[in-house]
Parts: structure tokens; C-alpha cells; sequence
């Protein structure tokens, strides 16, 4: 599902085929990040930041809520409000939101990014097999210090 790009939160209706990404591969170096994004914060930012070092277009892949595995209560905001959020950040260029296992084939072959950049939270990368087969170079930034299940176990206890 596509959704919004730079300054737009695109509307659900919105179809995917009348965006010319060709055009803008052409043109650009392309990034990618993904996650939740569910009550942004200062390290999501500094995802953000580090991942245009890497290039001038930046796609954000949005998990979709019926997705997220972050326990009960979670998202905290649905996909909509995190879509329109994420678009308003500056070093964001588009927003797709992904809808099932095995996204990141869709995702990674619709629009093959130069570099896919994401926080090193010392997970395996189910979509690094996906990753080298397409030739994209993968950079892990640490992040230790921020995260948004972290806030909120912090804000829980106060």
C-alpha cells in the first residue's frame, strides 16, 4: 500500500501504479528504513538523519497495524496517524505501509533502494537474504539509548 510521500499523507485510496518511482530511482539515491514507528521519539530522528547521509530520497516502510507485534495496546496510534506523522518529517520522501509476512520482497523489488538502514537492536534481518540477493547495501546504526518500548516502560512506572 502506498502512502503519502514528502509533505503528504496520501489518502488509503490512493493507488501505487500512478507513482513513477523509475523516474525517481533514475534521478536519486535511494533509501530505505523500516519499523513501527509508534510514538516517535529522538532516536527515530536520528534513524531518519543517518539514513539521508546514505542519500537524497528516503522511503520509510511503515508496518501496517494488523501486523505489529509489540504486545497488547499496541500501536498506540493507528497507521494513518503514524503514516501522517512520518510524512512530515523532512528527511522523509514516501511512506509505504506493509501488509503481511514477507513484505520486504514486495517492498525491496518495487523499489530496490541503494542502502536500507535501521537500528541495530541485535536482531537477525528476516529481509537480509531479500537484501543481498538485490545487491542492497545494509547499515545498522546503534540506537541503544532509545527506543519507543523503553519510554514507554519508563512512563509506566512514573
Amino acid at each position: 500500500t502506498c502512502l503519502g510521500s514528502r509533505n503528504h499523507a496520501a489518502t488509503e485510496k490512493e493507488e501505487c501504479v500512478s507513482y513513477d518511482f523509475a523516474a525517481i530511482k533514475a534521478k536519486h539515491t535511494v533509501v530505505m528504513c523500516h519499523g513501527v514507528f509508534d510514538v516517535l521519539h529522538h532516536g527515530h530522528l536520528y534513524l531518519f538523519k543517518t539514513a539521508r547521509e546514505y542519500g537524497d530520497y528516503l522511503i520509510v516502510s511503515l508496518v501496517g497495524d494488523a501486523f505489529v507485534q509489540k504486545g497488547p495496546g499496541r500501536p498506540m496510534f493507528n497507521e494513518r496517524q503514524r503514516s501522517e506523522l512520518l510524512s512530515a518529517f523532512r528527511q522523509v520522501d514516501k511512506v509505504v505501509i506493509t501488509r503481511g509476512p514477507g513484505w520486504w520482497s514486495d517492498h525491496l523489488r518495487n523499489y530496490t533502494p541503494d542502502f536500507y538502514v535501521r537500528g541495530d537492536e541485535g536482531l537477525k534481518l528476516p529481509e537480509q537474504e531479500t537484501l543481498d540477493e538485490l545487491l542492497v547495501l545494509t547499515v545498522l546504526i546503534d540506537k541503544t539509548d532509545s527506543s519507543t518500548t523503553s519510554i514507554l516502560d519508563r512512563v509506566r512506572k512514573t
